[in-house]
Protein backbone atom coordinates (compact mmCIF):
# COMPACT_ATOMS: atom_id res chain seq x y z
CA UNK A 1 0.00 0.00 0.00
CA UNK A 2 1.23 3.20 -0.62
CA UNK A 3 0.66 5.25 2.87
CA UNK A 4 1.19 8.89 3.06
CA UNK A 5 5.44 9.39 2.99
CA UNK A 6 5.28 11.86 5.28
CA UNK A 7 3.31 9.60 7.81
CA UNK A 8 5.62 7.06 7.97
CA UNK A 9 8.65 9.43 8.44
CA UNK A 10 6.96 11.33 11.54
CA UNK A 11 6.45 8.10 12.92
CA UNK A 12 9.77 6.39 12.17
CA UNK A 13 11.96 9.87 13.18
CA UNK A 14 9.75 10.24 16.70
CA UNK A 15 12.23 9.26 19.38
CA UNK A 16 10.10 7.16 21.75
CA UNK A 17 12.42 5.93 24.13
CA UNK A 18 13.85 9.42 24.64
CA UNK A 19 9.94 10.93 25.69
CA UNK A 20 10.89 12.44 28.99
CA UNK A 21 7.85 11.32 30.77
CA UNK A 22 6.22 8.09 31.90
CA UNK A 23 2.40 6.86 32.30
CA UNK A 24 0.73 8.00 35.82
CA UNK A 25 0.20 4.57 37.17
CA UNK A 26 3.49 3.70 38.05
CA UNK A 27 6.69 5.94 39.29
CA UNK A 28 10.48 5.65 38.26
CA UNK A 29 13.59 6.04 39.33
CA UNK A 30 16.48 5.95 37.32
CA UNK A 31 20.74 5.06 39.44
CA UNK A 32 23.80 5.67 37.51
CA UNK A 33 26.59 3.11 38.29
CA UNK A 34 27.66 4.59 41.60
CA UNK A 35 23.65 4.17 42.74
CA UNK A 36 23.03 7.83 42.57
CA UNK A 37 19.61 9.17 41.56
CA UNK A 38 19.78 10.84 37.92
CA UNK A 39 16.20 10.92 36.94
CA UNK A 40 12.83 10.48 39.14
CA UNK A 41 9.41 11.11 38.06
CA UNK A 42 7.48 14.08 39.29
CA UNK A 43 5.15 11.87 41.37
CA UNK A 44 7.26 10.23 43.79
CA UNK A 45 6.04 12.04 46.61
CA UNK A 46 2.75 9.95 46.22
CA UNK A 47 4.82 6.69 46.67
CA UNK A 48 8.16 7.82 48.42
CA UNK A 49 6.19 10.97 50.44
CA UNK A 50 9.59 13.00 49.07
CA UNK A 51 10.11 15.14 45.99
CA UNK A 52 11.26 14.57 42.96
CA UNK A 53 13.73 17.24 42.89
CA UNK A 54 15.20 15.91 46.76
CA UNK A 55 16.01 12.54 44.93
CA UNK A 56 17.55 13.62 42.10
CA UNK A 57 21.49 13.85 42.89
CA UNK A 58 20.79 11.59 46.09
CA UNK A 59 21.82 8.56 46.81
CA UNK A 60 18.42 5.67 47.03
CA UNK A 61 16.57 5.64 49.72
CA UNK A 62 16.94 2.91 52.12
CA UNK A 63 13.31 1.56 51.59
CA UNK A 64 14.73 0.38 48.59
CA UNK A 65 18.12 -0.44 48.25
CA UNK A 66 17.80 -4.34 49.54
CA UNK A 67 15.17 -4.00 45.73
CA UNK A 68 17.69 -3.56 43.91
CA UNK A 69 20.33 -6.60 44.90
CA UNK A 70 20.70 -9.39 43.01
CA UNK A 71 20.65 -7.47 39.88
CA UNK A 72 22.74 -9.06 37.00
CA UNK A 73 24.96 -6.80 35.01
CA UNK A 74 23.85 -7.45 31.57
CA UNK A 75 21.77 -4.96 29.89
CA UNK A 76 18.03 -6.30 30.12
CA UNK A 77 18.76 -8.15 33.30
CA UNK A 78 15.47 -7.95 35.49
CA UNK A 79 14.27 -8.36 38.87
CA UNK A 80 10.76 -8.36 39.60
CA UNK A 81 9.06 -8.09 43.83
CA UNK A 82 5.29 -8.48 43.69
CA UNK A 83 4.83 -7.11 47.22
CA UNK A 84 7.28 -4.51 48.54
CA UNK A 85 6.85 -3.19 52.05
CA UNK A 86 6.89 0.59 51.25
CA UNK A 87 5.44 3.16 53.56
CA UNK A 88 1.59 2.10 55.12
CA UNK A 89 1.12 -0.45 51.53
CA UNK A 90 2.54 -2.97 49.96
CA UNK A 91 4.25 -2.09 45.83
CA UNK A 92 5.34 -3.88 43.17
CA UNK A 93 9.02 -3.40 42.11
CA UNK A 94 10.56 -3.90 38.62
CA UNK A 95 14.23 -3.70 38.29
CA UNK A 96 15.69 -3.47 35.24
CA UNK A 97 19.55 -2.83 33.93
CA UNK A 98 19.87 -0.36 30.99
CA UNK A 99 22.17 -0.54 28.18
CA UNK A 100 24.51 2.04 29.90
CA UNK A 101 24.65 -0.04 32.97
CA UNK A 102 22.11 2.52 34.28
CA UNK A 103 19.59 0.84 36.88
CA UNK A 104 15.67 1.74 36.19
CA UNK A 105 13.53 1.14 39.01
CA UNK A 106 9.31 1.22 38.69
CA UNK A 107 7.14 1.65 41.30
CA UNK A 108 3.92 0.05 40.35
CA UNK A 109 0.72 -1.41 41.72
CA UNK A 110 0.38 -4.48 43.99
CA UNK A 111 -3.07 -4.95 42.79
CA UNK A 112 -5.58 -5.12 39.02
CA UNK A 113 -7.32 -2.19 38.61
CA UNK A 114 -10.37 -1.61 36.37
CA UNK A 115 -10.28 2.06 36.93
CA UNK A 116 -14.64 1.13 36.73
CA UNK A 117 -16.31 0.26 39.73
CA UNK A 118 -19.09 -1.76 37.15
CA UNK A 119 -16.39 -3.49 35.45
CA UNK A 120 -16.92 -7.19 36.20
CA UNK A 121 -13.87 -8.01 38.41
CA UNK A 122 -10.68 -9.99 37.31
CA UNK A 123 -11.19 -13.79 36.80
CA UNK A 124 -9.67 -16.36 38.43
CA UNK A 125 -6.15 -17.36 37.21
CA UNK A 126 -5.52 -20.57 35.79
CA UNK A 127 -1.95 -22.24 36.06
CA UNK A 128 -0.62 -22.52 32.48
CA UNK A 129 0.51 -25.86 31.09
CA UNK A 130 2.76 -26.86 27.84
CA UNK A 131 1.16 -27.05 24.39
CA UNK A 132 0.75 -30.68 23.25
CA UNK A 133 2.70 -31.30 20.45
CA UNK A 134 1.67 -30.02 17.34
CA UNK A 135 1.52 -32.23 14.40
CA UNK A 136 -0.35 -30.17 11.69
CA UNK A 137 -1.02 -26.39 10.48
CA UNK A 138 -4.31 -27.27 11.55
CA UNK A 139 -3.76 -27.66 15.02
CA UNK A 140 -1.29 -24.63 14.98
CA UNK A 141 -4.04 -22.97 13.74
CA UNK A 142 -6.86 -24.04 16.37
CA UNK A 143 -4.15 -23.59 19.41
CA UNK A 144 -4.09 -19.98 18.01
CA UNK A 145 -8.07 -19.74 18.52
CA UNK A 146 -7.19 -21.66 21.75
CA UNK A 147 -4.67 -19.03 23.00
CA UNK A 148 -7.01 -15.93 22.83
CA UNK A 149 -9.84 -17.44 24.45
CA UNK A 150 -7.69 -17.90 27.52
CA UNK A 151 -6.11 -14.82 27.71
CA UNK A 152 -9.55 -12.81 27.10
CA UNK A 153 -11.34 -15.17 29.94
CA UNK A 154 -8.02 -14.53 32.11
CA UNK A 155 -7.40 -11.25 31.24
CA UNK A 156 -10.73 -9.60 31.39
CA UNK A 157 -9.92 -7.92 28.46
CA UNK A 158 -12.77 -7.38 26.01
CA UNK A 159 -10.96 -8.49 22.74
CA UNK A 160 -7.69 -10.32 21.96
CA UNK A 161 -6.09 -10.42 18.96
CA UNK A 162 -2.76 -12.34 17.27
CA UNK A 163 -1.20 -10.32 14.96
CA UNK A 164 1.36 -11.69 12.48
CA UNK A 165 3.85 -9.92 10.53
CA UNK A 166 4.03 -10.82 6.86
CA UNK A 167 6.65 -10.83 5.20
CA UNK A 168 6.54 -7.47 3.64
CA UNK A 169 6.04 -5.78 6.86
CA UNK A 170 2.36 -6.03 7.26
CA UNK A 171 0.60 -7.34 9.56
CA UNK A 172 -2.85 -9.60 9.89
CA UNK A 173 -4.98 -10.62 12.46
CA UNK A 174 -5.11 -14.86 12.05
CA UNK A 175 -6.69 -15.42 15.20
CA UNK A 176 -9.33 -13.18 17.63
CA UNK A 177 -11.36 -13.55 20.94
CA UNK A 178 -14.32 -11.08 21.68
CA UNK A 179 -16.21 -10.08 24.28
CA UNK A 180 -19.95 -9.05 24.20
CA UNK A 181 -18.69 -5.32 24.18
CA UNK A 182 -16.29 -5.84 21.12
CA UNK A 183 -18.38 -4.70 18.03
CA UNK A 184 -17.18 -6.31 15.00
CA UNK A 185 -14.16 -8.53 13.73
CA UNK A 186 -10.75 -7.46 12.32
CA UNK A 187 -10.38 -11.53 12.16
CA UNK A 188 -8.88 -11.66 8.88
CA UNK A 189 -7.93 -8.17 7.98
CA UNK A 190 -4.31 -6.71 7.24
CA UNK A 191 -3.11 -3.60 8.63
CA UNK A 192 -0.11 -1.39 6.78
CA UNK A 193 3.69 -1.99 8.49
CA UNK A 194 3.34 1.84 9.07
CA UNK A 195 0.18 1.14 12.01
CA UNK A 196 3.54 -0.33 14.07
CA UNK A 197 7.24 1.61 12.71
CA UNK A 198 10.09 -0.34 13.29
CA UNK A 199 10.95 1.98 16.38
CA UNK A 200 8.25 0.20 18.11
CA UNK A 201 8.54 -3.12 17.03
CA UNK A 202 12.06 -2.89 18.28
CA UNK A 203 11.28 -2.01 21.49
CA UNK A 204 8.22 -4.51 21.40
CA UNK A 205 11.08 -6.74 20.78
CA UNK A 206 12.98 -6.06 23.58
CA UNK A 207 10.32 -6.10 26.65
CA UNK A 208 8.22 -9.25 27.54
CA UNK A 209 5.65 -7.10 27.26
CA UNK A 210 4.17 -3.58 26.90
CA UNK A 211 1.10 -1.98 28.99
CA UNK A 212 -0.82 0.84 28.27
CA UNK A 213 -4.03 0.86 31.08
CA UNK A 214 -5.39 3.98 30.66
CA UNK A 215 -4.03 5.92 27.11
CA UNK A 216 -6.26 9.04 28.14
CA UNK A 217 -4.39 9.59 31.31
CA UNK A 218 -1.81 12.62 31.24
CA UNK A 219 2.05 11.62 31.12
CA UNK A 220 4.26 12.06 33.82
CA UNK A 221 7.13 14.24 33.50
CA UNK A 222 11.10 12.50 34.73
CA UNK A 223 13.13 15.24 36.18
CA UNK A 224 16.60 14.69 35.16
CA UNK A 225 20.24 15.76 36.88
CA UNK A 226 21.72 17.14 33.35
CA UNK A 227 19.96 18.20 30.03
CA UNK A 228 19.53 14.32 28.82
CA UNK A 229 16.66 12.55 28.74
CA UNK A 230 16.69 9.28 30.59
CA UNK A 231 16.61 6.16 27.71
CA UNK A 232 13.29 4.43 28.72
CA UNK A 233 13.51 1.49 26.47
CA UNK A 234 13.41 -1.11 29.17
CA UNK A 235 11.38 0.59 31.16
CA UNK A 236 7.09 -0.24 30.43
CA UNK A 237 6.11 3.28 32.18
CA UNK A 238 7.27 4.73 29.33
CA UNK A 239 4.59 7.27 28.38
CA UNK A 240 2.35 6.79 25.10
CA UNK A 241 3.32 8.52 22.00
CA UNK A 242 0.89 10.76 20.85
CA UNK A 243 0.10 9.24 17.85
CA UNK A 244 -0.33 5.97 18.93
CA UNK A 245 -2.49 7.95 21.65
CA UNK A 246 -4.19 9.09 18.76
CA UNK A 247 -4.60 5.62 17.09
CA UNK A 248 -5.99 3.74 20.08
CA UNK A 249 -8.80 6.55 20.23
CA UNK A 250 -9.70 6.10 16.88
CA UNK A 251 -10.16 2.23 17.61
CA UNK A 252 -12.14 3.17 20.45
CA UNK A 253 -9.22 1.03 22.75
CA UNK A 254 -8.60 3.01 26.23
CA UNK A 255 -6.81 -0.18 28.06
CA UNK A 256 -4.14 -2.18 26.19
CA UNK A 257 -1.36 -4.95 26.49
CA UNK A 258 0.54 -6.48 23.80
CA UNK A 259 3.12 -9.23 24.22
CA UNK A 260 5.68 -10.23 21.80
CA UNK A 261 5.74 -13.21 19.17
CA UNK A 262 9.40 -14.12 18.34
CA UNK A 263 11.06 -15.84 16.00
CA UNK A 264 14.89 -16.27 15.47
CA UNK A 265 15.50 -12.97 17.90
CA UNK A 266 12.96 -11.59 15.52
CA UNK A 267 9.59 -9.93 16.28
CA UNK A 268 7.07 -12.22 14.49
CA UNK A 269 3.98 -10.79 15.78
CA UNK A 270 2.20 -9.24 18.65
CA UNK A 271 -0.80 -10.81 20.73
CA UNK A 272 -2.36 -7.48 21.51
CA UNK A 273 -5.19 -7.19 24.36
CA UNK A 274 -7.84 -4.07 23.93
CA UNK A 275 -10.25 -3.04 27.00
CA UNK A 276 -12.70 0.01 25.97
CA UNK A 277 -12.34 0.69 30.18
CA UNK A 278 -9.20 1.48 31.64
CA UNK A 279 -8.13 -1.66 32.63
CA UNK A 280 -4.53 -2.26 34.72
CA UNK A 281 -3.14 -6.18 35.72
CA UNK A 282 -0.50 -6.44 38.18
CA UNK A 283 2.72 -7.90 37.75
CA UNK A 284 2.19 -11.50 38.45
CA UNK A 285 -0.78 -11.60 36.28
CA UNK A 286 0.82 -10.13 33.23
CA UNK A 287 3.63 -12.79 34.04
CA UNK A 288 1.20 -15.55 33.45
CA UNK A 289 -0.31 -14.52 30.80
CA UNK A 290 3.34 -13.60 28.97
CA UNK A 291 4.11 -17.68 30.46
CA UNK A 292 1.25 -18.67 28.66
CA UNK A 293 2.33 -16.49 25.17
CA UNK A 294 5.80 -17.90 25.58
CA UNK A 295 4.78 -21.70 26.08
CA UNK A 296 2.85 -21.51 22.94
CA UNK A 297 5.74 -19.91 21.30
CA UNK A 298 8.00 -22.90 22.19
CA UNK A 299 5.34 -25.73 21.18
CA UNK A 300 4.71 -24.03 17.88
CA UNK A 301 8.98 -23.35 17.18
CA UNK A 302 9.39 -26.88 17.87
CA UNK A 303 6.55 -27.90 15.32
CA UNK A 304 8.30 -25.37 12.69
CA UNK A 305 12.01 -27.00 13.54
CA UNK A 306 10.55 -30.14 13.01
CA UNK A 307 8.99 -29.00 9.12
CA UNK A 308 11.95 -27.34 8.29
CA UNK A 309 14.02 -30.97 9.12
CA UNK A 310 11.66 -32.76 7.48
CA UNK A 311 11.22 -30.42 4.18
CA UNK A 312 14.92 -29.92 3.79
CA UNK A 313 15.35 -34.08 3.98
CA UNK A 314 12.52 -34.47 1.22
CA UNK A 315 14.54 -31.55 -0.99
CA UNK A 316 17.55 -33.22 -0.74
CA UNK A 317 16.47 -36.67 -1.88
CA UNK A 318 14.65 -34.86 -4.60
CA UNK A 319 17.40 -32.41 -5.96
CA UNK A 320 19.95 -36.25 -5.65
CA UNK A 321 17.53 -37.77 -7.86
CA UNK A 322 17.53 -34.66 -10.51
CA UNK A 323 21.29 -34.85 -10.22
CA UNK A 324 21.58 -38.41 -10.90
CA UNK A 325 19.28 -37.78 -13.68
CA UNK A 326 21.54 -35.34 -14.96
CA UNK A 327 24.76 -37.28 -15.20
CA UNK A 328 22.05 -40.64 -16.39
CA UNK A 329 21.10 -37.94 -19.34
CA UNK A 330 24.65 -36.98 -20.46
CA UNK A 331 24.37 -33.18 -19.19
CA UNK A 332 21.60 -30.73 -18.39
CA UNK A 333 20.41 -30.04 -21.91
CA UNK A 334 19.42 -33.76 -22.03
CA UNK A 335 17.68 -34.09 -19.28
CA UNK A 336 16.27 -30.21 -19.05
CA UNK A 337 12.56 -31.30 -19.76
CA UNK A 338 12.38 -33.31 -17.15
CA UNK A 339 14.07 -30.58 -14.48
CA UNK A 340 12.31 -27.92 -15.93
CA UNK A 341 8.82 -29.63 -15.48
CA UNK A 342 9.85 -30.62 -11.27
CA UNK A 343 11.15 -27.45 -10.70
CA UNK A 344 7.45 -25.69 -11.74
CA UNK A 345 6.28 -28.50 -9.71
CA UNK A 346 8.64 -28.27 -6.43
CA UNK A 347 8.02 -24.45 -6.42
CA UNK A 348 4.28 -24.05 -8.10
CA UNK A 349 5.63 -21.56 -10.75
CA UNK A 350 4.21 -21.13 -14.13
CA UNK A 351 7.81 -20.89 -15.55
CA UNK A 352 11.59 -21.11 -14.90
CA UNK A 353 14.41 -20.29 -16.52
CA UNK A 354 17.70 -21.68 -16.00
CA UNK A 355 21.18 -20.08 -17.27
CA UNK A 356 24.11 -22.15 -16.58
CA UNK A 357 26.77 -20.14 -18.26
CA UNK A 358 26.75 -22.57 -21.45
CA UNK A 359 23.24 -22.27 -22.13
CA UNK A 360 19.71 -20.54 -21.04
CA UNK A 361 16.84 -23.21 -20.34
CA UNK A 362 13.30 -22.05 -20.18
CA UNK A 363 9.95 -24.21 -19.33
CA UNK A 364 6.89 -22.69 -19.86
CA UNK A 365 5.87 -19.30 -19.09
CA UNK A 366 9.40 -16.76 -18.89
CA UNK A 367 10.62 -13.11 -19.11
CA UNK A 368 10.60 -11.54 -22.07
CA UNK A 369 14.18 -10.58 -23.28
CA UNK A 370 13.51 -6.93 -21.96
CA UNK A 371 11.89 -8.31 -19.24
CA UNK A 372 14.84 -10.49 -18.46
CA UNK A 373 17.31 -7.50 -18.68
CA UNK A 374 15.82 -5.14 -16.16
CA UNK A 375 15.54 -8.67 -14.05
CA UNK A 376 18.78 -9.60 -14.09
CA UNK A 377 20.21 -5.97 -13.36
CA UNK A 378 17.87 -5.60 -10.39
CA UNK A 379 19.41 -8.84 -9.30
CA UNK A 380 22.76 -7.34 -9.34
CA UNK A 381 22.01 -4.46 -7.88
CA UNK A 382 21.84 -6.39 -4.48
CA UNK A 383 24.25 -8.39 -2.83
CA UNK A 384 21.58 -11.07 -1.69
CA UNK A 385 21.82 -14.33 -3.72
CA UNK A 386 18.64 -15.01 -3.87
CA UNK A 387 15.61 -12.42 -4.38
CA UNK A 388 11.66 -13.06 -3.58
CA UNK A 389 9.28 -10.94 -5.27
CA UNK A 390 5.50 -10.81 -5.82
CA UNK A 391 5.19 -7.75 -7.64
CA UNK A 392 8.08 -7.10 -10.16
CA UNK A 393 6.30 -4.21 -11.48
CA UNK A 394 6.53 -2.39 -8.11
CA UNK A 395 10.02 -3.71 -7.22
CA UNK A 396 12.40 -4.23 -10.07
CA UNK A 397 13.58 -0.82 -11.63
CA UNK A 398 12.62 -0.07 -15.11
CA UNK A 399 10.41 -3.59 -15.58
CA UNK A 400 8.86 -3.55 -18.87
CA UNK A 401 5.13 -4.38 -19.07
CA UNK A 402 5.83 -8.86 -19.22
CA UNK A 403 3.37 -11.65 -18.60
CA UNK A 404 5.78 -12.52 -15.35
CA UNK A 405 4.58 -10.90 -12.32
CA UNK A 406 6.17 -12.99 -9.84
CA UNK A 407 9.52 -13.98 -9.46
CA UNK A 408 12.22 -16.42 -6.95
CA UNK A 409 15.34 -15.59 -8.15
CA UNK A 410 18.86 -17.45 -7.23
CA UNK A 411 22.31 -17.43 -8.00
CA UNK A 412 25.44 -19.41 -7.56
CA UNK A 413 28.79 -19.83 -8.70
CA UNK A 414 29.90 -22.86 -9.90
CA UNK A 415 33.57 -24.06 -9.26
CA UNK A 416 35.05 -23.05 -12.85
CA UNK A 417 33.70 -19.45 -12.03
CA UNK A 418 30.64 -19.49 -13.76
CA UNK A 419 27.55 -18.12 -12.49
CA UNK A 420 24.36 -19.84 -12.62
CA UNK A 421 20.88 -18.44 -12.45
CA UNK A 422 17.82 -20.10 -11.62
CA UNK A 423 14.90 -17.60 -12.46
CA UNK A 424 11.32 -18.97 -11.37
CA UNK A 425 8.10 -17.21 -12.54
CA UNK A 426 4.33 -16.52 -11.81
CA UNK A 427 1.92 -14.48 -14.04
CA UNK A 428 -0.07 -12.14 -12.41
CA UNK A 429 -3.43 -12.87 -10.31
CA UNK A 430 -5.80 -10.41 -9.29
CA UNK A 431 -5.96 -10.51 -5.78
CA UNK A 432 -8.73 -8.99 -2.87
CA UNK A 433 -7.16 -7.89 0.22
CA UNK A 434 -9.48 -7.14 3.27
CA UNK A 435 -7.97 -4.54 5.31
CA UNK A 436 -8.57 -3.15 8.66
CA UNK A 437 -9.70 0.53 7.59
CA UNK A 438 -8.16 2.09 3.95
CA UNK A 439 -4.25 2.14 5.26
CA UNK A 440 -3.51 5.14 2.32
CA UNK A 441 -5.50 7.49 4.35
CA UNK A 442 -3.94 9.02 7.43
CA UNK A 443 -5.43 12.26 8.78
CA UNK A 444 -3.31 15.29 7.77
CA UNK A 445 -4.19 17.87 9.69
CA UNK A 446 -1.57 20.65 9.44
CA UNK A 447 -3.29 23.36 11.49
CA UNK A 448 -3.66 20.76 14.62
CA UNK A 449 -1.89 20.41 17.81
CA UNK A 450 -0.64 16.79 15.70
CA UNK A 451 -0.02 17.78 12.26
CA UNK A 452 -0.08 13.65 11.24
CA UNK A 453 -2.54 11.37 12.77
CA UNK A 454 -3.34 7.67 11.97
CA UNK A 455 -6.43 7.42 10.16
CA UNK A 456 -9.71 7.10 12.15
CA UNK A 457 -11.81 4.51 10.20
CA UNK A 458 -10.96 0.55 10.79
CA UNK A 459 -13.87 -0.71 9.07
CA UNK A 460 -13.31 -3.44 6.41
CA UNK A 461 -12.22 -2.36 3.49
CA UNK A 462 -11.15 -4.25 0.41
CA UNK A 463 -8.30 -3.42 -2.27
CA UNK A 464 -7.97 -5.29 -5.48
CA UNK A 465 -4.57 -5.61 -6.09
CA UNK A 466 -3.34 -5.95 -9.57
CA UNK A 467 0.59 -6.57 -10.69
CA UNK A 468 0.99 -9.15 -8.21
CA UNK A 469 1.30 -12.84 -8.46
CA UNK A 470 0.18 -15.84 -5.89
CA UNK A 471 2.29 -15.15 -2.51
CA UNK A 472 5.20 -17.34 -2.56
CA UNK A 473 4.66 -20.43 0.18
CA UNK A 474 6.63 -19.47 3.43
CA UNK A 475 9.19 -22.10 3.06
CA UNK A 476 10.27 -21.20 -0.15
CA UNK A 477 13.69 -19.06 0.74
CA UNK A 478 14.77 -22.31 2.86
CA UNK A 479 14.51 -24.43 -0.54
CA UNK A 480 15.91 -21.79 -2.49
CA UNK A 481 18.65 -22.09 -0.01
CA UNK A 482 19.09 -25.82 -0.26
CA UNK A 483 18.75 -25.62 -4.32
CA UNK A 484 21.89 -23.21 -4.02
CA UNK A 485 23.37 -26.02 -2.24
CA UNK A 486 22.42 -28.55 -4.40
CA UNK A 487 22.97 -26.58 -7.82
CA UNK A 488 26.41 -27.43 -8.83
CA UNK A 489 24.43 -30.50 -10.86
CA UNK A 490 22.48 -28.23 -12.97
CA UNK A 491 26.33 -26.43 -14.16
CA UNK A 492 26.94 -29.71 -16.05
CA UNK A 493 26.22 -29.57 -19.86
CA UNK A 494 27.54 -32.73 -20.60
Amino acid sequence: MNVTRGFIDACEQEALHLSGAIQPHGALLVLDNVARITHASRNLPEWLGVEAEQLVGAPLPESLQDAIKGLGDASGARLAHDAWPLADHDVAIAVTRGDEGQVLIELLPAEDSDGDEEAPSTPSRRESASWPTFRSDTEVAASRETLVTQLRDESGFDRVLFYAFLPGGDGEVLAEARSEAAEGSYLGLRFPASDIPQIARELYARNPWRTIPNAQAESVEVLSASPSRPDLSLVDLRSVSPVHRLYMANMGVVGAISFPLMTANRLAGLISLHAYRPRRLAPPALRQLADKVKRYELARRDYETRQRMELTDTIERRFDAMSREVIDEGGLEAAWPNIGRWLREEFAADGVMLDNGLGLYSDGLHLEPEALEAVLAWCDSDASSTRISESLSRECPDMPLSEVAGLLASEVTLEDGRRLRLLLCRREEVQEVAWGGNPDKPTENPSGEHPIAPRRSFERWVEQRLGYSRPWPANTHLKLLKLRVLASAFGRDE
